[in-house]
């Protein structure tokens, strides 16, 4: 959402399905380091992001 894009858009950008998509970020899929790479590439974000909730850092 902060993104701006749907989980679609997303699944498109990466090269997987939306499905996977919903599951990683329901927490229901393991991604590999490889699989975060391509998502924070195609959020044009660094992959420590994808582990910061609300805004703030995890620890």
């Amino acid at each position: 959402m902060a993104a701006g894009i749907t989980q679609a858009e997303l699944a498109d950008l990466v090269g997987v399905d939306r499905a996977y998509i919903s599951g990683l970020e329901q927490g229901h899929r393991n991604p590999t380091v490889v699989s975060l790479w391509h998502v924070a590439t195609a959020l044009n974000a660094p992959v420590r992001s994808l582990f910061e909730e609300g805004g703030k850092r995890s620890r």
